[in-house]
């Protein structure tokens, strides 16, 4: 069976794609517009705007959870 290796990003640009979403999504947030939504990610330590709609999710929150669906 023939096998393509594809490396689009180095190790390195992974590392720094990886760090500048975490900062983004700690620093900026995302917008969420359910109130169910943004509860549940308050109730799980993300910090939340209700009057923007905007969800912070500190580093810790976003480790945690994907450790915890994908690892």
């Amino acid at each position: 069976m023939m096998q393509t290796l594809l490396q689009v990003l180095s190790e390195d640009e992974r590392t720094q794609v990886h760090e500048r979403t975490l900062n983004i999504l700690a620093k900026t947030g995302v917008r969420v517009e359910t109130a169910q939504g943004r509860q549940i990610l308050k109730d799980a330590g993300a910090e939340v705007d209700e009057n923007m709609n905007i969800v912070r999710l500190p580093r810790t929150l976003v480790y945690v959870n994907s450790k915890r669906k994908f690892g």
